[in-house]
């Protein structure tokens, strides 16, 4: 089988976001980041509280605790957008434009062979330790 296809833009971040943010194996990654999050920002709360930092002005303390909440809500909910920001970078990186040429792809039975106009890279099955897939796309991944 003889495929011919291009990588675009919107393809390359969907996957770097699958990859690094969505995909099963980065539950782990998630919680760690969820947790961290609210460890910094929770020992901020305590100090403020134990300290009495805002103790003449009470109102100061409940309005930068409100403030401090609302940042940590943003950080979690913007955690995944960040990621697909990073990916974005490397799109509008005139050094990344390889990415997005024009590529023929071969399948046989013994691998898979790519070319485009600057590489050729061939695969032997062997060579792919990973698969994933979600609803869009199919991940093969090698060592």
């Amino acid at each position: 089988m003889i495929l011919k296809y291009a990588v675009t833009k919107e393809d390359y971040i969907e996957y770097y976001t699958y990859v690094s943010w969505d995909a099963p194996d980065q539950k782990k990654k998630k919680i760690n980041y969820y947790l961290r999050q609210l460890l910094i920002n929770g020992g901020l709360i305590a100090i403020i509280f134990y300290t009495g930092v805002f103790s003449f002005h009470s109102w100061y303390m409940y309005l930068y605790l409100g403030i401090l909440v609302l940042t940590i809500i943003f950080q979690i909910l913007s955690a995944r957008n960040s990621v697909s920001k990073q990916a974005e970078k490397v799109t509008l990186d005139e050094n990344n434009a390889s990415i997005f040429s024009e590529k023929i792809m071969e399948i046989d039975d013994s691998g898979i062979s790519i070319k485009d106009a600057l590489t050729e890279s061939r695969f032997r099955w062997e060579a792919f330790i990973k698969k994933q897939d979600n609803k869009d796309y199919y991940f093969l991944f090698t060592s």
